[in-house]
Protein backbone atom coordinates (compact mmCIF):
# COMPACT_ATOMS: atom_id res chain seq x y z
CA UNK A 1 0.00 0.00 0.00
CA UNK A 2 1.25 3.53 -0.98
CA UNK A 3 -1.14 5.31 1.20
CA UNK A 4 -1.03 6.25 5.00
CA UNK A 5 -4.29 4.24 5.78
CA UNK A 6 -5.61 2.79 2.36
CA UNK A 7 -8.44 1.39 4.19
CA UNK A 8 -9.70 4.36 6.42
CA UNK A 9 -10.23 2.56 8.84
CA UNK A 10 -8.32 5.05 11.30
CA UNK A 11 -4.60 2.08 11.64
CA UNK A 12 -1.91 3.58 9.29
CA UNK A 13 -0.75 0.84 7.15
CA UNK A 14 2.57 0.47 9.06
CA UNK A 15 0.47 -0.14 12.34
CA UNK A 16 -1.50 -2.66 10.68
CA UNK A 17 1.63 -4.65 8.82
CA UNK A 18 3.43 -4.70 11.64
CA UNK A 19 0.61 -6.26 14.09
CA UNK A 20 0.11 -8.65 11.35
CA UNK A 21 -3.48 -7.42 10.03
CA UNK A 22 -4.35 -6.65 6.04
CA UNK A 23 -3.93 -2.97 5.74
CA UNK A 24 -6.47 -2.98 2.27
CA UNK A 25 -9.45 -4.66 4.62
CA UNK A 26 -11.21 -1.96 6.24
CA UNK A 27 -13.15 -5.06 8.96
CA UNK A 28 -8.91 -6.43 9.51
CA UNK A 29 -7.57 -4.29 11.83
CA UNK A 30 -5.25 -4.28 15.45
CA UNK A 31 -7.32 -4.43 18.67
CA UNK A 32 -6.53 -2.18 21.77
CA UNK A 33 -3.04 -1.65 22.78
CA UNK A 34 -1.79 -2.21 25.98
CA UNK A 35 1.81 -1.04 27.30
CA UNK A 36 2.79 -2.94 30.13
CA UNK A 37 5.29 -0.05 32.02
CA UNK A 38 8.49 -1.03 32.98
CA UNK A 39 7.95 -0.28 36.40
CA UNK A 40 5.50 -0.72 39.32
CA UNK A 41 2.71 1.04 38.58
CA UNK A 42 1.24 3.42 41.43
CA UNK A 43 -1.47 2.09 43.48
CA UNK A 44 -1.65 -0.80 40.60
CA UNK A 45 -5.40 -2.27 40.65
CA UNK A 46 -5.41 -4.34 43.58
CA UNK A 47 -8.68 -3.92 45.37
CA UNK A 48 -10.73 -0.41 45.84
CA UNK A 49 -6.94 1.43 44.71
CA UNK A 50 -6.40 3.33 41.65
CA UNK A 51 -5.83 1.93 38.35
CA UNK A 52 -6.46 2.06 35.07
CA UNK A 53 -10.00 2.98 33.48
CA UNK A 54 -9.77 0.55 30.07
CA UNK A 55 -13.23 1.00 29.71
CA UNK A 56 -12.69 4.55 29.05
CA UNK A 57 -10.82 6.63 25.93
CA UNK A 58 -7.97 8.98 27.00
CA UNK A 59 -5.66 8.84 29.85
CA UNK A 60 -7.06 8.54 32.88
CA UNK A 61 -5.29 9.65 36.26
CA UNK A 62 -4.98 10.39 39.67
CA UNK A 63 -4.42 13.86 41.76
CA UNK A 64 -3.74 13.27 45.23
CA UNK A 65 -2.91 16.32 47.86
CA UNK A 66 -0.79 16.29 50.66
CA UNK A 67 -0.20 18.27 53.89
CA UNK A 68 2.48 20.49 53.71
CA UNK A 69 5.91 18.64 54.87
CA UNK A 70 5.16 15.35 52.74
CA UNK A 71 6.05 15.65 49.44
CA UNK A 72 9.26 17.57 48.23
CA UNK A 73 10.92 18.75 45.45
CA UNK A 74 13.65 17.05 44.18
CA UNK A 75 12.91 14.35 46.46
CA UNK A 76 11.53 11.86 43.69
CA UNK A 77 12.34 8.55 46.07
CA UNK A 78 10.56 9.40 48.84
CA UNK A 79 6.95 11.35 46.72
CA UNK A 80 7.60 8.07 44.73
CA UNK A 81 7.64 6.06 48.07
CA UNK A 82 4.46 7.81 49.89
CA UNK A 83 2.27 7.30 46.58
CA UNK A 84 2.95 3.57 46.32
CA UNK A 85 3.00 2.93 50.44
CA UNK A 86 -0.15 5.27 51.32
CA UNK A 87 1.41 6.45 54.10
CA UNK A 88 0.81 9.11 54.95
CA UNK A 89 -2.49 9.10 53.01
CA UNK A 90 -3.42 11.88 51.01
CA UNK A 91 -6.03 15.15 52.17
CA UNK A 92 -7.68 14.50 48.91
CA UNK A 93 -8.11 12.38 46.12
CA UNK A 94 -9.19 12.91 42.70
CA UNK A 95 -9.40 10.67 39.78
CA UNK A 96 -9.75 12.41 35.93
CA UNK A 97 -9.73 11.07 32.54
CA UNK A 98 -8.57 13.49 29.82
CA UNK A 99 -10.78 13.10 26.57
CA UNK A 100 -7.65 12.98 24.11
CA UNK A 101 -3.59 13.01 25.19
CA UNK A 102 -2.13 14.63 21.54
CA UNK A 103 0.34 16.36 20.93
CA UNK A 104 0.06 17.19 17.51
CA UNK A 105 2.21 16.32 14.68
CA UNK A 106 5.37 17.98 15.57
CA UNK A 107 7.54 20.61 14.42
CA UNK A 108 5.19 23.77 14.82
CA UNK A 109 1.91 21.97 15.13
CA UNK A 110 -0.31 21.87 18.11
CA UNK A 111 -2.87 19.56 18.56
CA UNK A 112 -6.56 21.00 18.16
CA UNK A 113 -7.54 17.97 21.18
CA UNK A 114 -5.70 19.33 24.32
Amino acid sequence: PLEKDTDGDKFSDGVEVQAGHDPTDDKDKPGSVVVQPSFVPINSNAAELYGPVLTQAGMNYQENHYSGGVIFNNNAQNNYDVHTSGSPPPNQSDDFIVPYLDHGGGGNTISTHN
